[in-house]
């Protein structure tokens, strides 16, 4: 994964952190997401069903994910809870699993700009959730408590408000389609379904102003991302490559000396004995979560602590004594 890639990863694993706290506060139970699993044998009819509902959607034609639950709830009448079930395939899981009284949401959370094809892949994606959480399930909750979507975190319409979720639809749900407004959670939509709080996403926004000061590292390179619709990649790659070189000089007192193919070369310590070593920049980019059963800002307390070459521990500006990047 290219450096640019680990970045947007990173602002996705923001918001993914803090829609998770949030849920944490409105009582909602915050699953691991490596928890949602697929089925690895769906009912036949099950899977019938699953597969016109997504090829009538993808031709246009109505089919409400109402009706699908309908179907879902009288094929699994009387059935079981299913516990043959395996990891979903790379991309098509999930980043927020929440459960509250007796409902699931199901999201995946996408950069704000869509492509035109990726309305009909999300949408047959969000299907797939549905049934084989259904499956899973049984009969022991009904299919129109299992609430899928995706969520785009703010608008990022050049002509927009950052936080218009009608704004967001206006630029890019045509591009969304076959997806309806019921699966698609943008901008202010999803932040005030999960707080409670009508002016929730600009109150983030405003926060993180606040807490990084417009100069800050985090302000500046948000604001890049965030401004801009489309980059060519090398431009985001040299956006992503100037974010961490900064990062790993705040969080690790190193400095970046140049590339040397796919590694870079960092340099730490006092002037007249600078260590010199070789580490790529995923690497640094990287976190080691360790339990998988971790959620929200708990994740986030990994990083390298001593210099790969001469051992000696580096600096580190942590919170509570807890490292971040």
């Amino acid at each position: 994964m290219g450096v640019s890639n680990s970045i947007r990863t990173t602002l996705g694993q923001f918001w993914e952190i803090i829609a998770q706290e949030f849920a944490k506060k409105q009582g909602y139970t915050v699953l691991p997401k490596d928890d949602f699993k697929k089925a690895k044998v769906l009912l036949k009819d099950a899977e019938n069903i699953m597969q016109e509902c997504i090829e009538k959607r993808r031709n246009g034609k109505k089919y409400e994910l109402k009706k699908l639950s309908e179907r879902l709830d009288t094929l699994y009448k009387d059935k079981p809870i299913d516990n043959n079930i395996e990891t979903w395939e790379s991309g098509n899981g999930v980043d927020l699993y929440f459960k509250k009284d007796k409902e699931i949401w199901i999201f995946d959370i996408k950069t704000v700009a869509i492509n035109a094809k990726n309305g009909k892949t999300f949408d047959a994606q969000l299907i797939k959730w549905l049934v084989h959480q259904k499956h899973q399930l049984g009969d022991t909750m009904y299919a129109k408590d299992i609430n899928v979507g995706y969520i785009f975190p703010y608008n990022s319409s050049a002509n927009g408000d950052i936080t218009s979720d009608s704004d967001w639809n206006d630029e890019y749900g045509q591009r969304a389609k076959p997806m309806t407004e019921d699966e698609i959670y943008a901008a202010d939509k999803f932040w005030k379904f999960i707080t409670g709080n009508e002016n929730a996403l600009r109150l983030i926004l405003d926060g993180v102003k606040n807490a990084t000061g417009d100069g800050s590292i985090v302000r500046r390179h948000l604001d890049k991302l965030m401004i801009k619709k489309e980059f060519a990649p090398e431009e985001l790659n040299s956006i992503a490559e100037d974010a961490v070189k900064e990062f790993a000089n705040y969080l690790f007192g190193i400095e970046f000396i140049s590339k040397n193919g796919k590694d870079s070369i960092w340099s730490h310590g006092k002037n007249d004995e600078r260590c010199e070593f070789k580490k790529s920049m995923n690497v640094i980019c990287e976190r080691k979560t360790g339990s998988s059963k971790r959620t929200g800002l708990e994740k986030y307390v990994r990083g390298f602590i001593k210099c790969p070459k001469c051992k000696e521990e580096l600096k580190s500006n942590t919170l509570n004594g807890k490292r971040f990047l």
